[in-house]
């Protein structure tokens, strides 16, 4: 069974990824466990990740601000524990390929 964590924040664009990622596994027929992880302490604290949502402005997500390119934002995917994409939202081919990968 593949586990997917979406890392992100109370968003419609996170809510959006949830759903693609989501979509894309049915469509390649996986057996798959999704959880979204929206706290703050618990993205920083076990993946190094940070909300670059500002509060009452939305400047999109690949607008986060990156003070280095080590910087990484939501959104963000986890499979199997292992954090494989962050701070952009790809496409959905890009998408097929890492949940191929992984089931």
């Amino acid at each position: 069974m593949l586990n997917i964590k979406i890392l992100g924040s109370q968003c419609a664009v996170s809510d959006y990824y949830q759903e693609v990622v989501e979509k894309t596994a049915q469509e390649l027929g996986l057996a798959y466990r999704i959880e979204k992880i929206e706290a703050e302490d618990i993205l920083q604290r076990e993946y190094n990740v940070y909300v670059g949502c500002l509060i009452g402005y939305c400047p999109g997500c690949n607008h986060a601000p990156r003070d280095s390119v080590s910087d990484r934002y939501t959104p963000a995917l986890v499979l199997n524990g292992k954090l494989v994409l962050h701070s952009r939202f790809p496409d959905e081919s890009e998408f097929r390929k890492l949940l191929a990968e992984f089931s």
